[in-house]
């Protein structure tokens, strides 16, 4: 009777560690070097604009699974290009520090 309390935790737990873990992995920030700055890259905030994620990973892998210059500017900067309201000019992405 006393267990069910931990029983029933463990199985709430158990059961949103997906979740979780699904939030941890796509909330992340990396910065990007190159010759003009810096690039920070927030995955969250392009998933949640996208909400496709196929289409920049399958981009990715043409391009040999390599996020550098020439895939920023070919895949990256047209999709800016396409949308409305995202930063299309090179210091809106490219920070020197």
């Amino acid at each position: 009777m006393h267990l069910i309390p931990f029983i029933l935790a463990a199985l709430i737990l158990s059961l949103a560690q997906p979740l979780l873990a699904t939030e941890l992995a796509t909330n992340f920030t990396k910065d990007y070097t190159g010759s003009e700055g810096v690039v920070s890259f927030n995955h969250q905030t392009h998933a949640d604009q996208l909400k496709d994620c196929a289409f920049c990973h399958n981009n990715l892998k043409s391009f040999g699974g390599i996020v550098d210059e020439e895939f920023g500017h070919k895949f990256c900067r047209a999709c800016h290009m396409t949308h409305e309201n995202i930063p299309t000019d090179c210091k809106s992405c490219h920070k020197r520090k």
